[in-house]
């Protein structure tokens, strides 16, 4: 909600974006560059990404039909994880 341009709405229990006043089917948002978005909507419902498993978020608005998709008329929200993984386990009889 701080970036510029970009409004959170939350509705229906989901938590969906707009850029520059355009629908939230317009918005295309990636995490580590692969889409969020639900094919049956074109919504991405971001109360699933946790926030400590970010490391760096951007909000490029316009029309990027390149770079995300013909489906990113409003612009692109990208969601980078960290460089450190959130969750590590091993298991083993020496691990």
């Amino acid at each position: 909600g701080l970036l510029p341009f970009v409004a959170a709405r939350g509705a229906q229990g989901s938590t969906v974006v707009s850029m520059r006043g355009a629908r939230p089917e317009q918005v295309a948002v990636t995490l580590d560059g692969v889409p969020l978005a639900d094919p049956a909507t074109g919504r991405a419902d971001l109360a699933d990404v946790p926030l400590t498993a970010l490391g760096a978020v951007s909000a490029v608005p316009g029309a990027d039909a390149l770079g995300a998709g013909p489906g990113a008329l409003g612009g692109t929200l990208a969601l980078s994880s960290g460089a450190r993984p959130t969750l590590a386990a091993t298991l083993g009889a020496f691990g």
